[in-house]
């Protein structure tokens, strides 16, 4: 059974599922495809809303496992966040205005931007790792300033950064510069700890049943054992690293 690190079920609010029944839609594909445990990582800010605080996240992932263990859909949901790299991201994780994934203060889930990364973009990732936190890179396959530059992949590895890749990307439906990223990626399978996880926010072209799909594309290209350890072992190691 898989674990889906990057999800956005919760529903009304951000871009993800735009209501309960659409969550559930989500979560009954997520099943289907031997997803098990979901990390649900709204993103930090979206809207009028300017926050997610750990307890308001909590709050909302206890509603939706309320429904969906009410509804007999066999899925644990736990809390997390997307949050975007930058000045006050260590700040702020240490204060615990923000969560890390599950809350269990091991990894954070942060994202590069999809305009330029900025000169201190790897000034404020050293910065989380200085507090002792892993950092999960959320799809930088997706980034146009880490496709232009991708050997800036080579620096975060250095310090331990995990990177998550979008089932999406491998399956080709993020275009060619998100595929061309990630198959240089994978390339490193063997030096890198890479997580793959669905991103997913719908039912229909960014659903949760794609990652197994991307498992199976993705065992042709590092083999069967490797591909699945980016959803079990390597994802469940972030949880639960000791």
């Amino acid at each position: 059974m898989y674990t889906d690190i990057h999800n956005h079920i919760l529903p009304c609010v951000d871009d993800g599922a735009t209501s309960m029944e659409d969550a559930l839609g989500m979560a009954m594909k997520a099943v289907a495809a031997d997803i098990s445990t979901l990390l649900a990582t709204p993103h930090r800010r979206w809207g009028s809303r300017k926050e997610a605080e750990p307890k308001w996240v909590a709050g909302q992932v206890l509603a939706l496992q309320t429904e969906l263990d009410s509804a007999g859909i066999p899925l644990r949901v736990e809390p997390g966040l997307e949050i975007p790299v930058g000045p006050t991201v260590a700040a702020d994780l240490h204060a615990g205005i923000i969560s890390t994934l599950g809350n269990r203060g091991y990894y954070a889930l942060l994202e590069p931007s999809f305009d330029q990364l900025g000169p201190n973009f790897l000034e404020y990732i050293k910065q989380v790792r200085e507090l002792g936190i892993g950092v999960v890179l959320a799809h930088p396959e997706r980034a146009p300033g880490i496709q232009a530059d991708i050997k800036i992949l080579e620096r975060l590895a250095k310090i331990d950064v995990v990177f998550q890749l979008t089932s999406g990307s491998i399956l080709g439906h993020f275009g060619e510069n998100a595929l061309t990223a990630t198959k240089i990626i994978l390339e490193r399978a063997d030096d890198w700890t890479l997580v793959i996880a669905s991103d997913s926010h719908n039912q229909g072209a960014r659903s949760p049943e794609h990652l197994r799909a991307a498992i199976e594309a993705m065992g042709a290209l590092v083999g069967e054992t490797a591909a699945n350890a980016m959803v079990t072992k390597n994802p469940q190691k972030l949880l639960s690293p000791v």
